[in-house]
């Protein structure tokens, strides 16, 4: 549970990352 949590949240940063959040 805790790595699919942390993939989650690797996964949000990756996309938010763009868009300059």
């Amino acid at each position: 549970m805790s790595e699919f949590v942390f993939n989650s949240f690797v996964t949000l940063l990756v996309v938010v990352d763009p868009l300059g959040l």
